[in-house]
């Protein structure tokens, strides 16, 4: 963001720059003495100058307020969207993990919705220079998410069937080592996200 101001900062450098080339031309040439004894220095270049510079830098500054101002809005309204995001990840993944048959359609579709919200929020913070495009913490929110997806649409239903006891507890033992990696995969999730919020408030 800091090639926004780039220009402003570069016209009010060679503004000056003029206004003090011009202020040396105008004091060797332009003098008017009134008597021997007292020798008064009317330079309407001179003042010019000094108006020229001083509204000069009121643009500038008012400029770069108004470009300072819009880029905290812009960066305020990505960190909400990346807070948004990982309530809705940890409530999601709640909500699935209640059901008794997890690999699901609907399973399916929201975490497709997930994973669209995650790509589309990063892609708005490479397009606004708040995230690079070859961030590895973004790379990675997008990989754990994925993987997210993959372990709760390998989590079997909950034995309601008829069978073995054997069977039954071994199902159950795969469900509870899925909903452990699923919850262990949220935590990752989150502590991903505040490292990216971290790197955008940086910029």
């Amino acid at each position: 963001m800091a090639k926004n101001y780039l220009k402003e900062i570069i016209i009010s450098v060679v503004g000056i720059a003029v206004g003090y080339w011009i202020c040396i031309l105008s004091k060797k040439y332009s003098n008017l003495t009134i008597a021997n004894e007292v020798a008064i220095e009317v330079n309407p270049f001179e003042i010019f100058t000094l108006i020229a510079t001083i509204l000069l830098a009121i643009y500038v500054t008012r400029s770069l307020n108004k470009s300072n101002e819009k880029e905290k809005g812009e960066k305020e309204l990505l960190i909400s969207y990346l807070k948004e995001l990982k309530t809705t990840i940890s409530s999601k993944t709640a909500k699935i993990l209640e059901q008794d048959k997890i690999d699901s359609p609907e399973t399916n579709a929201q975490l497709k919705i997930l994973r669209q919200k995650v790509d589309t929020i990063i892609k708005l913070g490479e397009e606004f220079k708040f995230i690079d495009s070859n961030d590895k913490t973004s790379k990675q929110l997008q990989e754990y998410i994925k993987d997210l997806w993959e372990i709760l649409t390998d989590c079997p239903e909950k034995t309601n069937i008829k069978a073995s006891a054997a069977i039954k507890e071994g199902l159950e033992k795969l469900r509870l080592t899925q909903v452990n990696k699923a919850e262990s995969k949220v935590i990752s999730l989150e502590k991903v996200i505040f490292q990216l919020i971290m790197k955008v408030n940086q910029k």
